[in-house]
């Protein structure tokens, strides 16, 4: 009876568990890391968010940048003179 017990009570905890652990992996960020050029070198100042979210960075004065986001997100990458590129994180 008490062994009855015990693994009843046991195969609902490791089903919570199962479920916090897949919702940690499936909420993880990445750093992303990268450079924005165009045919003529990199640009500098310009502007990466994650699509609707308030997550954004600029490149640095060599186009680098760097910025958490998670596979599934999308990343927007906008400059002064050009149409904004959307760009799947996974990919």
């Amino acid at each position: 009876m008490i062994h009855n017990l015990k693994t009843n009570l046991t195969k609902p905890a490791l089903l919570l568990l199962w479920s916090l652990l897949i919702t940690v992996v499936s909420t993880a960020q990445t750093k992303i890391t990268g450079t924005v050029s165009d045919h003529l070198g990199q640009l500098p100042l310009a502007n990466i968010t994650i699509k609707n979210s308030k997550t954004g960075t600029y490149t640095n004065e060599n186009g680098s940048f760097s910025i958490d986001a998670k596979s599934t997100d999308t990343s927007q990458f906008s400059y002064l003179g050009y149409k904004t590129k959307d760009v799947l994180v996974g990919d």
